[in-house]
């Protein structure tokens, strides 16, 4: 158990889209990791966040390769809306 935590703690940490797309080999690679044109991740860089159909397998690939993620930060802020988890720019107009 203790080796468990101690792997844990040990994990690099990244915070932004911008650590997001580094640790995939840059805006051409991401592009390929994501299946979409280099725009597209050039889009995802601008807005400060990656939609959330890329999220599970982008989620998965790090954990992996042994990253830890500040999911708030990288996948955008979300809210618990019913039994849905949507991000904020996709919650209904009041």
């Amino acid at each position: 158990m203790l080796k468990y935590f101690t792997r844990m703690m040990n994990r690099k940490r990244l915070n932004s889209v911008a650590d997001v797309i580094r640790v995939l080999g840059g805006t051409t690679r991401a592009a390929m990791f994501f299946r979409v044109g280099a725009s597209q991740v050039s889009n995802m860089l601008a807005a400060d966040e990656i939609p959330r159909s890329h999220h599970l397998r982008l989620y998965l690939h790090l954990t992996d390769l042994g990253y830890a993620m500040d999911l708030e930060a990288i996948f955008g802020p979300s809210v618990l809306l019913g039994n849905e988890v949507m991000s904020v720019s996709d919650r209904p107009a009041a």
